[in-house]
């Protein structure tokens, strides 16, 4: 892969993808759930040599009352996976694909390629906490 390949979506159109095939066999998955929150199980089994990461935590920028926002371990555990899947398509949800997703993606994207662009406008409010942390994790592994 020459070109960076990472793509955001809801948990629903992941799903919807899965089951279609739409997720080519290889890619590296990244899966962001809500803690506390009971899903049906995703259907990873149905993507060919697919890898995933799944990670639990609030769509919030600092901790408040029972909200847990991502960690500086859950942004060195994205950049980990990432790292160990060089050359995959990216694919990440979350609940709804446009917050935590996104500013992971953004972060990703920035660090790999230069560019962040495509995440900071249309339907995407990146999580700034989500952003900054998996950056910042990707800098302190140089």
């Amino acid at each position: 892969m020459n070109k960076l390949e990472i793509d955001v979506m809801s948990r629903a159109e992941m799903d919807r993808r899965l089951r279609t095939g739409e997720i080519p066999g290889g890619s590296a998955i990244i899966s962001i759930s809500t803690p506390e929150v009971s899903y049906r199980p995703l259907p990873f089994h149905l993507c060919d040599k697919c890898v995933v990461l799944e990670e639990q935590f609030d769509d919030v920028d600092t901790k408040r009352n029972d909200l847990i926002p991502m960690s500086t371990e859950d942004a060195a555990r994205v950049v980990n996976f990432v790292n160990a899947n060089k050359g995959k398509p990216i694919f990440i949800h979350c609940d709804a694909g446009q917050s935590r997703s996104a500013g992971v993606a953004a972060a990703i994207s920035k660090f790999m390629s230069g560019e962040d662009d495509r995440f900071f406008r249309g339907i995407y409010t990146p999580n700034m906490n989500c952003y900054s942390k998996v950056l910042s994790a990707f800098y302190d592994t140089l």
